[in-house]
């Protein structure tokens, strides 16, 4: 007679497979909730101005399979099926995209009233990934926490729940369109296996350094044209007063 008390062996493809199954079943819905998630984004008031552009993506039937094996590896805990949306974060990603890193202070603030106005749950974030001490100084004044990134990149995250029936996490990565650019030649080398190349490595690093300086000097140049165009409008406007006296 078979001991019962054994426990039943746990069998990672299988768990893997089940899930993926209730993916590809998903799949539309995902996609819908995506989408609206966009357009509310884009079209928010206090967001509309301050955006670029907004990229979005339904996470790989391969992604997924990675992710459930890591966390299993690491835990040990398998992810219940009605938990899968939430268990992995990420499943939907959206990365918001902006020209100006002072534009960031006004996006955090809209995102956070994006999330209240639509009855969102805020999971987590917002936390800037950054690898230098002069950018940590510029969140942080801004009251968003900050988290070293050894891989260089930088980007402020947040997780966010929705608030339908079939619950559904995802995540939202803010960054300036230079750092998206930085991030393309990284994943271009460094994905899926991270490159050996000595001179790849001193090279994207130092693509990292200069990404900053020319977010900085982009700040710079707006700052000093909206100084200009306040004291353009001004002499103007000076000038204006002056001929209407001469006339009089």
């Amino acid at each position: 007679m078979p001991d019962t008390n054994i426990p039943e062996v746990f069998n990672l493809e299988q768990y893997i497979n089940a899930h993926l199954a209730l993916y590809h079943d998903s799949h539309s819905q995902l996609t819908s909730i995506m989408d609206d998630l966009v357009n509310q984004i884009s079209s928010y008031k206090n967001l509309k101005d301050h955006v670029h552009t907004i990229k979005s993506r339904i996470k790989s039937e391969s992604s997924i399979a990675d992710s459930l094996r890591r966390k299993y590896n690491k835990t040990k805990v398998p992810i219940p099926s009605d938990e899968l949306f939430r268990g992995i974060n990420d499943i939907i990603g959206m990365r918001i995209l902006h020209l100006q890193r002072a534009q960031i202070e006004q996006i955090n603030k809209g995102l956070l009233e994006w999330i209240d106005a639509y009855n969102y749950e805020k999971l987590e974030g917002p936390i800037a990934k950054v690898y230098d001490n002069e950018t940590k100084a510029f969140f942080e004044k801004l009251g968003i926490d900050t988290e070293s990134n050894a891989r260089m990149y930088t980007s402020v995250h947040y997780v966010v729940l929705n608030n339908t029936k079939s619950r559904y996490s995802f995540e939202i990565q803010v960054r300036t369109l230079l750092e998206e650019a930085w991030g393309e030649v990284d994943h271009k080398i460094n994905y899926p296996n991270p490159t050996t190349s000595v001179a790849c490595l001193g090279q994207i690093r130092s693509l990292a350094h200069l990404t900053t300086g020319c977010n900085r000097l982009i700040d710079s140049i707006l700052r000093s044209h909206e100084e200009y165009a306040v004291l353009t409008e001004s002499l103007q406007k000076r000038n204006t007063e002056n001929s209407t006296q001469h006339t009089r």
